[in-house]
């Protein structure tokens, strides 16, 4: 079993993952490409943090899910798999690497006897990224590739690119609402396990 400092000090470096992921991503939408390579580089940094702060918590199936992200991420300069098979890949990682370390901060929360809205943002954290996770999933099914093709050659949206527009969407707010929960838990919870 983990002790409470051994789960603050996890807090802490999944908080500092997440600047690295950040940072990530802004190379990610950068459209130079000699950035790509630090961009490989911040996100391994994120994930070996996340397996080190999932380790540090005795949550063995985020530890993988963190090892399988940082092969994917790897690999996918190379572009040795589809895109939309990448995408389906890197999601059910977060899904597989978050929720259990939520539920792992939870018990230890429940257990220090913390109040009730600290564990309603743990529950905001898992719900907001479920739906925000599902609606990428779906959003890049091969069923939607093309459709911005399709309805600019037709001059109106086809009824699956209205679809897929929705699921983008829904995935961004459902994005931002998860990272801003996840944030406010994990602060909450350092300062909670603190000692």
């Amino acid at each position: 079993m983990y002790s409470h400092q051994s789960a603050r000090r996890s807090a802490t470096l999944l908080l500092g993952a997440l600047v690295f992921q950040a940072a990530g991503a802004m190379c990610a939408a950068s459209a130079a490409a000699d950035l790509s390579m630090l961009m490989v580089t911040l996100v391994a940094v994120f994930y070996v943090l996340t397996a080190i702060g999932a380790y540090m918590v005795r949550c063995w199936l985020a530890v993988a899910a963190a090892v399988a992200g940082g092969l994917i991420s790897c690999l996918l300069p190379a572009g040795v798999v589809p895109t939309w098979t990448v995408n389906i890949g890197i999601n059910l990682v977060y899904l597989v690497m978050y929720l259990p370390l939520q539920r792992a901060f939870d018990r230890m929360l429940s257990e220090a006897d913390v109040s009730c809205g600290t564990l309603v943002l743990g529950r905001g954290w898992a719900m907001s990224m479920l739906i925000s996770r599902a609606a990428s999933m779906i959003g890049f099914l091969p069923l939607f590739v093309g459709q911005d093709a399709i309805s600019l050659a037709q001059g109106q949206f086809t009824s699956l690119f209205i679809a897929q527009l929705g699921l983008e969407i829904a995935a961004m707010i459902g994005g931002i609402v998860s990272y801003v929960f996840m944030v406010r838990y994990l602060w909450r919870a350092r300062g909670l396990l603190d000692g």
